[in-house]
């Protein structure tokens, strides 16, 4: 009897060093050793996520879905309004969210391996992970406070010049063209000089002194990356190859002919088989993704 291996794809994440996929059914997908996957071609809505519950729920659409997850589940869940807000004037929340705002945050900086040096915000409870997810080639935490401080502080650093969001198409193209690791620190540290010079003086105590983020040797170094071929994923298509390296959502394996980048994030919606049959090969191109 052949059991059915194909899942639902809501997203990917790093834990303990490993990336992984995040089925629906609330399991997990490392990625390490020899790996095989295959795209079915249907693409169905993520659902949304209970906070109140720590349960996913099915999305009540049966339309096909052209995006992970689709604007009334979105709604649903809420946490668009916190992610959008600066800080400076919260919207209503649910009590959910509501703590999970002003729980304690920290603010970033990071830098992909050109001159731009993007500042965010993480939860301060998930360390480093919200860093590694993204792959930048250097990061330093430099500030830690409730949400809403966070967020204003973020804003202002936009204001000044950083940038808020980053592509995923603009990280492999930096990832590929960094050949000098040592400038990415240099950037951040000349711009956390910027920021702190400029940032209102009420905002200093929440300062702190920079924290580099580490890694774990599974994360590819740039080069590797300058070497890998992008697969381009389409209904039928099949990956199979040794899993070598990652970095942020890039998952670098090696298929005999040589390395091939595998976009975790662009999986997410779709519903992927995991021990396929058959299939066609993958297509490889050397330009970038949407």
């Amino acid at each position: 009897m052949v059991t059915s291996d194909i899942h639902h794809v809501v997203g990917y994440g790093w834990r303990s060093g490993i990336p992984e996929l995040y089925l629906f059914d609330g399991t997990t997908r490392p990625f390490s050793g020899h790996t095989t996957l295959g795209l079915t071609g249907e693409r169905r809505c993520v659902g949304w996520w209970d906070r109140a519950i720590r349960v996913r729920h099915s999305c009540q659409s049966d339309l096909p879905a052209t995006k992970p997850q689709c604007t009334e589940c979105s709604r649903r869940e809420g946490f668009w309004r916190c992610m959008t807000c600066d800080g400076f004037a919260c919207p209503p929340l649910s009590p959910e969210i509501h703590s999970y705002c002003r729980s304690e945050h920290i603010l970033y900086l990071a830098n992909f391996g050109t001159e731009r040096v993007k500042i965010g915000t993480s939860l301060a409870s998930r360390g480093f992970s919200r860093i590694i997810e993204q792959g930048p080639v250097a990061a330093i935490q430099i500030a830690r406070a409730p949400g809403p401080i966070i967020k204003q502080m973020e804003s202002y650093g936009v204001q000044f010049g950083l940038a808020e969001t980053m592509s995923r198409s603009q990280k492999w193209k930096a990832w590929r063209q960094c050949t000098d690791t040592k400038m990415p620190r240099r950037w951040l540290a000349d711009a956390l000089e910027m920021y702190a010079s400029r940032l209102p003086e009420h905002y200093s105590p929440h300062l702190h002194k920079p924290s580099p983020v580490t890694y774990t040797d599974s994360v590819a170094p740039t080069d590797l990356l300058a070497r890998a071929s992008l697969l381009t994923m389409q209904a039928g298509t099949v990956i199979r190859g040794t899993v070598e390296k990652a970095r942020g959502h890039i998952l670098v394996l090696n298929d005999g002919a040589g390395y091939v980048a595998l976009d975790m994030a662009a999986l997410k919606g779709h519903l992927v088989d995991f021990s396929p049959s058959g299939g066609t090969a993958q297509v490889r191109q050397l330009g970038l993704f949407d």
